[in-house]
């Protein structure tokens, strides 16, 4: 691989931490909600589907799945019985998902 595709790849990855960042401010919760407010109206925005074009991704079916993780995410708080908070997941994926980057 070149030079050149390396410097590509570590460009789309820095563009899938944007992504994943934004999840993790979507889906773990903070006092005010503030940066689930702000990931939230981010999601389909114009700034939103160029940061997934430059990661390589596609923009409607990350929307859409950002959208599902959330409605997930917060009915199994609503529901939550004694155990490890779903928090806990979502940080362990995000860790894992960096990793591979």
């Amino acid at each position: 691989m070149g030079h050149r595709s390396h410097e590509a790849e570590a460009c789309r990855q820095l563009w899938i931490a944007v992504i994943l960042t934004m999840l993790r401010d979507l889906l773990l919760p903070t006092r005010d909600g503030l940066l689930a407010n702000q990931a939230r109206a981010w999601i389909g925005t114009a700034d939103f589907c160029s940061v997934c074009a430059l990661a390589g991704l596609d923009a409607g079916t990350v929307a859409d799945g950002m959208r599902h993780a959330e409605a997930v995410v917060r009915e199994a708080e609503k529901d939550r019985g004694p155990g490890p908070r779903p928090s806990y997941f979502i940080e362990t994926a995000m860790r894992k998902a960096r990793e591979k980057c």
